[in-house]
């Protein structure tokens, strides 16, 4: 019966679907802050930056489940080219527009969210450690590769991989319901706008195909978001 079954399906779609819970799985118990509070944080001495290793084992750990395994599947086991899953120029007018249309809005709800004190309990990156250029353009930077993985492992392993199997406009629902679940915890306008978040951004990849503009988005809001939160 299992043979069977596994006959009639895509091997490709099992192995994302498959995939996709149990890496999140790990994440989400492992990966998190709040594993590093409780398990790592005594291991490390206070330093300039020390305020912020709690959110940098989260980009890393995060970099390495949702996007170096994922991206060794596509290259090993499916043989495929990461440019089919969205790493590429594609549509630059297009792209463009989309970053410039989203911004607006974006930085009007990041700043609302920024006098919330959930939200200001959530992103408190700056309350431990000064905010500085410096200390900003690091964290920044080391928060893309949390944006890089997150858009990647949705947008392009899961969107871009289903699509042949369920056709886009499934595949876009799909990926939505794993990326609004992995939100849970955290504030709750931001868990039912990462429903909204996710149709969207997973548009600009099938419409641009490319998964950069939604990187960039993405990640100056949550820029944006930790600065506001500090400034205020």
């Amino acid at each position: 019966m299992i043979k069977k079954l596994i006959a009639e399906s895509d091997r490709k779609t099992i192995i994302i679907l498959l995939a996709t819970p149990v890496l999140l799985t790990i994440y989400r118990y492992y990966g998190l802050p709040v594993f590093y509070d409780s398990n790592l944080a005594s291991y490390f001495s206070e330093s300039i930056l020390s305020g912020f290793y709690r959110d940098f084992f989260n980009f890393l750990v995060a970099f390495i489940l949702l996007m170096l395994i994922p991206v060794l599947i596509i290259k090993l086991v499916f043989k495929e080219k990461l440019s089919d899953y969205g790493f590429k120029r594609g549509d630059l007018k297009f792209g463009l527009w989309s970053v410039a249309i989203s911004l607006p809005p974006a930085v009007l709800s990041v700043w609302l969210s920024s006098r919330q004190s959930d939200f200001q309990k959530e992103y408190s990156a700056f309350k431990t450690n000064p905010l500085s250029v410096k200390t900003f353009i690091i964290y920044a930077a080391a928060f893309f590769l949390y944006y890089l993985a997150f858009e990647f492992f949705f947008r392009g392993f899961m969107l871009q991989g289903l699509r042949p199997t369920f056709g886009a406009l499934n595949s876009l629902l799909i990926q939505t319901i794993p990326c609004c679940l992995i939100h849970i915890g955290k504030p709750t306008n931001e868990i039912f706008a990462s429903i909204i978040a996710s149709l969207v951004f997973g548009y600009f990849v099938l419409r641009s195909q490319s998964l950069w503009y939604a990187i960039i988005i993405h990640w100056l809001i949550g820029v944006l978001l930790n600065l506001f939160i500090a400034l205020s």
